[in-house]
């Protein structure tokens, strides 16, 4: 007869996760201190966004095993989600002590760092995502990114047009390189990047909200004013409603 270990991860295996859940705590006895059944635990919960209790279950397994690398990153994702940048970063360190192939896992990390604005701690998590991993696009538009909050824009230029060549599908990228032509006062090229992007997906508030921006400056305010109108539609917000009325005014457009 199947256990309910293996029925749980034949459930997690078909992303019924409220399923495997309320399995294993029906079948968990009291203080159970079975590892295997609180990592499973564990991801039923990250993934049915229950982050408070997935942190419960993988400090649990780590206290328990502390060399166990893959609940050390589930639990450093945890403590991301919740804004604990301390025991974030500890606990992504912990598996890149563990495991130092492991690309994700410095991934996360250089973006956590450029989220929480401190992007020269990100700036080596990023070079070796590119290390380890030449052909992923992400470690090129994260070093991207880094070059952007520095001002270094001709850099960022380079890291966008790498990670484009690598997967020239993701428009973010497309959305950032327009951006960073735009700040070197390459109009030409900023507009017929972001109008790749409105190609694609013609609702896109950061393409619109940059065509706008270019086309004011160039004094079609007309046309900056679609845009923005499109960005304000898209993404209400006075940043978009401000440069929108401005057009507006300049368009004579009431």
């Amino acid at each position: 007869m199947e256990n309910y270990i293996d029925k749980a991860n034949s459930l997690i295996g078909d992303k019924k996760f409220e399923e495997a859940k309320t399995l294993l705590q029906i079948n968990m006895p009291p203080d159970s201190e079975d590892i295997e059944a609180m990592k499973l635990l564990g991801l039923c919960n990250v993934n049915l966004n229950c982050t408070n209790q997935a942190i419960e279950s993988f400090e649990f397994v780590v206290n328990k095993n502390p060399d166990d690398a893959t609940s050390w990153f589930y639990l450093a994702t945890m403590y991301d989600e919740i804004n604990n940048i301390e025991k974030a970063e500890n606990a992504y360190k912990k598996v890149i002590s563990l495991r130092d192939e492991y690309v994700i896992a410095y991934k996360n990390l250089a973006v956590m760092y450029l989220k929480h604005q401190m992007s020269e701690k990100a700036i080596p998590f990023a070079k070796k995502v590119v290390e380890l991993d030449p052909l992923d696009y992400q470690g090129y538009y994260i070093s991207g990114s880094i070059d952007v909050t520095k001002k270094e824009f001709d850099s960022a230029i380079l890291n966008f047009e790498k990670a484009l060549a690598l997967n020239p599908s993701i428009l973010a990228v497309y959305n950032s390189l327009g951006a960073a032509y735009f700040a070197v006062n390459n109009l030409e090229k900023a507009a017929s990047t972001l109008k790749m992007v409105i190609e694609q997906d013609e609702e896109n508030v950061v393409a619109h909200y940059h065509l706008g921006n270019i086309a004011q400056i160039q004094k079609k305010y007309i046309e900056a004013f679609n845009h923005f109108q499109k960005a304000y539609t898209g993404e209400p917000s006075a940043l978009h409603l401000t440069a929108l009325a401005y057009c507006a005014l300049k368009a004579e457009k009431y």
